[in-house]
């Protein structure tokens, strides 16, 4: 019995993959690219390096403390309506920032718009990782993966060089790119076509948070490799070095 050929685009032959990723890699190239301004705006306005750092510092304190509790929204609400509401506040946050940096606007309210842009982001980015096995079939789940963690390496890297090639032409215009990118998303949102996702017996409570945490701590390979995660993610900034 021979095995069925395999089908390198299987997940693509699902509209709700196609759309999901297109919105997601749009998201993407669009922090890429804000990210860059910022920390070029800021550097150009202030010449401090520690105004430069604190625009990671101020963007790592909501993945520290916000990292738990998005969990905790993404298996209570609904996860397609969490990433809506999120990503419009993102929209928000950079017509904000587009406009501070028009007006050469106080830098104070640029940090604070960054503050609320990460708490946004981070508030959402659980939704969106484990919104993926409502919109493939099973088996193509793998598939999805694959190409989502393929095309996400390439976003990482598309994201700074488009948001470099915005900033010779307008400074201002990569933060509304952004928003753009995050609008485009929220509406390919609607067309999504979920499966039910599986639940476990009664609604999530904040003590599921903490029974997470306890999980986590008991598995100490798991609890080496989060950490070492963390780690990278905190002081690996090449981006803000």
């Amino acid at each position: 019995m021979t095995s069925p050929a395999h089908d390198p685009y299987a997940a693509f032959r699902t509209p709700n993959f196609w759309r999901y990723m297109l919105g997601s890699i749009l998201v993407q190239i669009g922090m890429g690219a804000q990210g860059l301004a910022i920390g070029w705006d800021i550097y150009n306005r202030t010449g401090q390096p520690l105004a430069l750092g604190l625009v990671g510092g101020v963007q790592a304190v909501p993945m520290i403390l916000l990292s738990l509790p998005a969990g905790y929204l993404a298996d209570r609400f609904d996860r397609r309506r969490v990433i809506t509401v999120c990503l419009g506040g993102v929209a928000l946050c950079s017509l904000g920032l587009a406009w501070l940096s028009a007006v050469r606007g106080p830098i104070f309210w640029m940090y604070l718009l960054l503050l609320l842009d990460a708490a946004l982001m981070t508030l959402e980015r659980p939704a969106g990782a484990s919104i993926l096995p409502t919109l493939v079939p099973l088996d193509a789940f793998e598939n999805a993966m694959k190409w989502r963690t393929s095309l996400g390496q390439i976003s990482g890297v598309a994201g700074p060089a488009l948001g470099a090639a915005i900033i010779l032409w307008s400074l201002p215009a990569a933060y509304v790119v952004n928003a753009a990118f995050a609008l485009v998303f929220t509406g390919l949102l609607f067309f999504l076509r979920m499966r039910p996702s599986p639940r476990t017996a009664g609604a999530p409570t904040l003590a599921s948070v903490g029974a997470g945490v306890k999980f986590v701590w008991s598995r100490k390979i798991l609890l080496a490799a989060v950490s070492l995660d963390m780690f990278a993610v905190l002081l690996g900034g090449a981006v803000y070095l």
